[in-house]
């Protein structure tokens, strides 16, 4: 890596990076090096060339050892190794075969998928996130949904960024998709997906292992109404702090219906009758 001020022709002094594992660590290596022999040459400072090993815990680099001139690197021709002739129908011929690149693939998933700049960073990190991602989100509704998910609750299981990077989950993409199903069909809410794919990440079952028939039946009209009267008979101190302006207190009494629904009702719904009881009492 070397830098130079813009519109000059001679190159900047060279330093070497080694003791990388992953492309992750690659790019950090490279974004610090730069950043510091910036700051170097801003500060009146010299480059020295030299070999440089990548910290990972602190994501900083440090000598190893300096190189003087180019004898040091002590570059030898291979003699057994033929020069090899490639044509352009070759070259053209593996640039077909290739697979989306990453910055095209994050452009497909902002403009036409329409996720957050910062979500399509995080599931193009790695060939593996991205098909997982993809493959999971045949046929929803919504795919920032399973972008959630993973960089959510999957991601949140896994301890660093090489960890991310490898992408080794207990389930298939297909479980979360079919669980991102039930979720668009309006049989579950959110809550009761988030808590379902926690187990599911913790057994690798599928998520129709973990939810009964009542699970998926949902709350109705009336019994959700009820609901919402319990929770106000039982907690008249949160009723007063909301009609006092504390906004708190209705999430709190929204949160005891939900537990007492197990996750089913609708909290839109829940929170709608909730502030329409409260306005009558």
């Amino acid at each position: 890596i070397s830098v130079r001020p813009v519109g000059t022709e001679e190159y900047g002094t060279r330093t070497e990076i080694k003791n990388m594992n992953s492309i992750t660590f690659m790019t950090k290596a490279i974004e610090y090096e730069y950043t510091r022999q910036i700051d170097v040459l801003e500060n009146g400072g010299k480059i020295t060339q030299e070999t440089l090993r990548y910290n990972e815990a602190d994501g900083t680099t440090s000598s190893m050892r300096s190189k003087e001139d180019a004898d040091d690197y002590r570059y030898f021709r291979e003699p057994d190794l033929i020069t090899i002739h490639v044509t352009e129908e070759e070259i053209e011929a593996i640039r077909r075969a290739l697979p989306e690149l990453p910055e095209v693939k994050r452009e497909r998933y902002i403009n036409q998928i329409g996720l957050p700049e910062a979500d399509a960073l995080q599931l193009t990190k790695s060939r593996a996130i991205a098909e997982f991602f993809e493959a999971a989100s045949v046929g929803v509704a919504n795919p920032k949904t399973v972008a959630n998910c993973i960089i959510g609750q999957i991601f949140r299981r896994m301890d660093n960024d090489d960890a991310k990077e490898k992408f080794e989950v207990s389930i298939p993409a297909s479980y979360l998709k079919e669980l991102v199903l039930l979720l668009d069909s309006g049989k579950i809410r959110m809550n009761l997906l988030k808590s379902t794919l926690d187990k599911m990440l913790d057994s690798g079952k599928p998520g129709t292992d973990f939810l009964s028939e009542s699970d998926l039946s949902g709350v109705d009209s009336g019994d959700l109404k009820k609901l919402c009267e319990e929770a106000i008979a039982a907690n008249p101190n949160a009723v007063a702090d909301y009609r006092a302006g504390k906004e708190k207190a209705l999430k709190a009494l929204l949160g005891m219906v939900m537990k007492a629904s197990r996750g089913r009702a609708d909290a839109l719904e829940a929170e709608r009758i909730l502030i329409e009881l409260i306005s009558l009492v």
